[in-house]
């Protein structure tokens, strides 16, 4: 199989001159017009059912409007190319456009969730309405946060310049930025992936060229960080929302008492974290470990490199092992140009998935011949077959899902994928993978909720105090980063300057996703080795979309999230790593 490792963005569009792009711009402009000026006056569809069904279809029929497809085209442009200032200019202006037509069918939504209670009621038993049940009841949970259909349009309308604008001058001097190392210059999203693959003399020093970079463009993150904070307590204090996590929780259809049961439970064990790292200093023959010594691989007589070929057949190996289809997605993937594999100048750093409505998946990779590559490509695989398999099933409404979902579906995968790899290897390898293994779930699990804390009192502090200084963040973030890496860290105080780096801190509390989503998958991967049958349980799950709400999807799979232990359970699977790894070090 002829394997393409750049993305083929003729997929979407031949080039930026091909008509279809207005062409597209001008169909869904044209239907979102015509859908306002089909309702905007009328208000009969709120209290008859029958109408509202109809109304209802009318605006799912605006999502097939490619309106969202040109933007994502110049969006993917100024990814790989962050000096792209034609695609950059372009999707600013398709963006507004994009928001001005948006804002035309905003009195829709508004006006359902603003229904009386006794009509909301009646609506939400309707079989009628059935097809619309869970949309209608997302609507009315945000209904009271929601503003006027003007002071809506003026929120919508000002996200370029309060946020976007913001968040994409940090990206774009990232992706410019270049560290020297061994006499080249290497791009900083490359260096950030090689500092852990490298033995502790070499690692810290080529770390110190990492957090000298960073702090140069802490002035800017500065400046960025308090602009898009006081932003966001701006918008929460017009909502009504009490605090700055809320709106977050809500946004990912999250019930707020798992969420928080889930912050307590992993703050609390942290001292499983301290536990491995007291651990992982013994098998480095380190006394003390710095910051960039957390994610420090044990170094084998013999590296064997892992080149992205191999790590296809490896996956696809691991994906076999489940059910064909996923297999036959990651081969069209690779055919099609819909992974972007390397790392170059100026290509935007990390890793993502894409994906919107019926369009194409696109997967973008700053791939290096290492396993912790091999585990983001399944990560993101996850995302992708989560997208095909929801697109394929759902209506419009629900070919999304929730943040939350997504992150169990994105590493669920990865467990495949790293069995896959266990069993393939000698015994001191398993050591090493066991070892690489317990610090990628401390990473997941107690090092995004250690963010998530750091994140809450970084917005309290900018709210209470109007600004905060970038040594403040970056002696903030050290605090929060102790909490979980333990007494055997030493840090010093430019280590707080990653949080220049951290992108997901500007997708606000993002990160406690990611502990949700491993601890759930983890859950639901034991159910599937336990017995028989759950492959088709885990498709159910990954085609159900947005179609309910994470706590609702998952207890059809016989998973209580609502369960107070629930996530205490999930972490007695890492324990037992510890104290296995424990026994094999000794």
């Amino acid at each position: 199989m002829k394997i393409k490792t750049n993305w083929n963005l003729k997929l979407l569009y031949s080039s930026d001159r091909d008509p279809e792009i207005e062409e597209d711009c001008r169909k869904a402009e044209a239907a979102h017009q015509a859908f306002a000026g089909k309702y905007a006056r009328r208000s009969d569809y709120l209290s008859d059912e029958k109408l509202l069904v109809q109304a209802l279809a009318d605006y799912t029929a605006l999502s097939d409007m490619a309106l969202a497809k040109p933007i994502l085209y110049y969006s993917y442009r100024t990814d790989l190319d962050r000096s792209d200032h034609a695609a950059e200019g372009k999707l600013n202006l398709l963006t507004q456009r994009y928001a001005k037509s948006s804002n035309q069918v905003t009195f829709f939504t508004l006006a359902i969730s603003q229904i009386k209670l006794e009509e909301q009621v009646k609506f939400l038993k309707s079989s009628l309405l059935a097809p619309y049940r869970y949309f209608l009841k997302t609507l009315f949970r945000h209904g009271r946060h929601l503003l006027s259909e003007r002071e809506e349009v003026i929120l919508n309308l000002k996200h370029l310049p309060a946020y976007s604008l913001w968040v994409e001058g940090t990206e774009k001097q990232l992706s410019r930025s270049v560290v020297k190392w061994r006499g080249k210059k290497l791009p900083l999203a490359e260096a950030m992936e090689t500092v852990r693959t490298l033995p502790t003399a070499e690692r810290h020093k080529l770390d110190r060229e990492i957090t000298a970079k960073l702090k140069e463009l802490a002035p800017f993150a500065e400046n960025e960080l308090n602009a898009i904070v006081t932003d966001k307590k701006i918008e929460d204090d017009l909502r009504g929302f009490s605090s700055p996590e809320e709106s977050i929780i809500l946004d990912y259809e999250n019930d707020s008492a798992t969420v928080q049961n889930l912050v307590s439970v992993v703050s609390r064990n942290f001292h499983l974290s301290h536990r491995f790292y007291k651990l992982k200093a013994k098998m480095h023959g380190l006394k003390k470990l710095t910051y960039v010594d957390r994610e420090a691989r044990l170094r084998p007589k013999r590296k064997k490199a892992i080149p992205f070929p191999q790590a296809v057949g490896l996956i696809q190996c691991a994906l076999r092992s489940l059910d064909p289809i996923y297999g036959a997605m990651f081969d069209q993937f690779l055919q099609n140009g819909q992974i972007d594999v390397y790392p170059r100048a100026n290509k935007t750093s990390g890793a993502y998935c894409s994906s919107q409505e019926k369009l194409p998946v696109y997967i973008l990779l700053n791939y290096l011949p290492n396993l912790d590559s091999v585990i983001t490509l399944a990560h993101e695989l996850g995302h992708a077959f989560h997208s095909r398999l929801s697109a394929d099933k759902q209506p419009p409404l629900y070919r999304g899902y929730s943040t939350a979902t997504a992150e169990v579906a994105s590493t669920f995968f990865e467990n495949f994928v790293f069995e896959e790899i266990f069993a393939r290897a000698t015994p001191s390898g398993q050591v090493t993978l066991l070892h690489d293994r317990i610090g990628g779930a401390v990473a997941t699990i107690f090092r995004q909720i250690a963010c998530f804390n750091f994140e809450l009192e970084l917005h309290k502090q900018i709210r209470e105090q109007g600004t905060l200084k970038a040594e403040s963040m970056a002696a903030l973030m050290n605090k929060h980063m102790q909490s979980y890496l333990g007494p055997v860290f030493a840090l010093k105080p430019d280590d707080g300057y990653f949080f220049v780096h951290w992108y997901h801190l500007r997708r606000y509390f993002y990160v406690y996703s990611y502990a949700f989503g491993k601890l759930v998958s983890n859950a639901l991967y034991s159910k599937y080795k336990m017995r028989a049958g759950v492959g088709e349980m885990i498709k159910k799950f990954l085609q159900a979309g947005g179609s309910a709400s994470p706590e609702d999807i998952f207890n059809e799979l016989g998973l209580n999230l609502k369960d107070p232990k629930f996530f205490e359970l999930g972490l007695i699977k890492i324990e037992d790593d510890i104290e296995q790894l424990e026994g094999l070090v000794k």
